[in-house]
């Protein structure tokens, strides 16, 4: 960051930085030399930064739940709140202050792997002006047949708020888990800037499964970070319905023999919209295994893209990885840009990856109206048969009925 502060939003998270902790100031440091990504940064070409750093932010206030209790572990304006959540039994969910204390041996390295690591100035930003994150570990051996719900809430009757949530989530070895994350309550103009961080032990299994509603004034900034040991596997699905601009960020690395990761997303736009998918799948091991599948439908001037990168580490024999993002425009005004890609440095290796942009087909839409289908009706139909192969890969019905609605629901 720039030593003379230009921007309201430099100026704002200047006044969000405290001393912390030596993690939390190390970040800082780093994200300082780092600096603020720029549009000819490859990651960020087709964000709109311009519009985030002309914006101001205020710090969290620890406001209360909404009266109706959220069935789970409830994030207040990017807070984690132990008294308002509910997990079950044999699962340790601490606040990540009290685990740093607790559990400081695995937490305290695996923070230091991922400053040392990190790319995304985002996300060290995350790192430096958390307030209190979520320490989330399941034991070993430990199965459990519900999924968990995760609530981001941000207070309705706050504006231009900046929320930091951070989860660590360790699985331990055989053990297995869904989780659910989704928003609540509204951002209102506000920024939330979230970290997820997964470390899966052997033969454990994850399920990721997000679901967003559309705030037109809202920023969503989300980064996933995922290491993943040997025979374990890791599933996430998304949908997106955008904002003023969504952005994920992945970064998933296979480092044990015979790991598997899974990556589905998709995201309907609407209007002025924008949402963005950057993905580092990295092989670190033979047999490993991963796969891409990423959709979008865009309508009015949205935009969206896609940049997806499998790296394959000349150890990674036998690998298996696949890619793909497919587009579909809805508007001439609509824009989406894909840019999937391969780096192999192992022989022996199966690898593809592939995009594709088009419209409706007009032999179908004719079809469907010449059976008495009003058009409106037909476009529909056929938008809604394309972005359906993802939400097959929901594993829990009423979680996927909960996203299906907000993402079908009338513009």
């Amino acid at each position: 960051m720039s030593e003379n502060l230009t921007t309201p939003f430099e100026t704002a998270i200047q006044a969000l930085f405290s001393s912390g902790n030596s993690i939390q100031k190390k970040a800082w440091d780093r994200f300082c030399s780092m600096g603020l990504p720029k549009n000819r940064d490859e990651m960020f070409q087709y964000v709109r930064l311009r519009d985030l750093y002309n914006r101001s932010f205020l710090p969290f206030s620890c406001a209360e739940p909404p009266k109706e209790p959220l069935p789970g572990l409830v994030f207040v304006n990017g807070v984690y709140r132990k008294e308002f959540s509910t997990f079950p039994e044999g699962v340790i969910a601490l606040p990540l202050t009290e685990a740093m204390t607790t559990y400081s041996t695995f937490l305290q390295n695996r923070l230091e792997t991922l400053l040392e690591e990190e790319k995304d100035p985002f996300a060290l930003l995350n790192l430096a002006l958390f307030s209190e994150g979520l320490f989330l570990y399941i034991p070993p051996k430990k199965v459990l047949e519900a999924p968990l719900s995760l609530f981001y809430y941000m207070d309705p009757s706050e504006s231009q708020v900046a929320a930091f949530p951070r989860v660590h989530l360790f699985v331990g070895k055989e053990a297995s888990v869904t989780l659910e994350c989704s928003m609540a309550g509204s951002m209102n103009n506000s920024w939330q800037n979230s970290v997820l961080d997964l470390v899966l032990d052997e033969q454990s299994q994850c399920t990721l499964q997000f679901t967003s509603h559309e705030i037109p004034s809202s920023w969503h900034l989300e980064a996933i970070r995922a290491s993943l040991k040997r025979n374990s596997s890791l599933k996430t699905v998304s949908a997106n319905r955008g904002g003023a601009t969504s952005r994920q960020d992945y970064h998933v690395q296979l480092v044990g023999e015979g790991a598997e990761a899974s990556l589905f997303g998709v995201w309907h736009l609407t209007e002025k919209s924008h949402h963005h998918v950057h993905v580092l799948m990295e092989h670190k091991a033979p047999y490993s295994r991963s796969n891409q599948t990423f959709k979008g439908a865009l309508t009015g001037t949205s935009r969206s893209s896609f940049e997806g990168k499998i790296y394959v580490h000349r150890e990674a024999q036998k690998t298996e990885a696949y890619q793909l993002n497919s587009n579909l425009l809805l508007d001439r005004k609509a824009s989406a840009n894909s840019k999937p890609n391969l780096e192999i440095f192992a022989d022996d290796v199966k690898a593809s990856h592939g995009a594709t942009v088009g419209q409706l087909d007009p032999d179908s839409l004719f079809y469907l109206k010449t059976r008495g289908i009003p058009e409106s009706q037909a476009k529909r139909m056929l938008v809604e048969g394309f972005l359906l192969e993802i939400f097959d890969h929901f594993s829990s019905p009423h979680f996927k009925q909960k996203a299906y609605d907000n993402f079908f629901r009338p513009a």
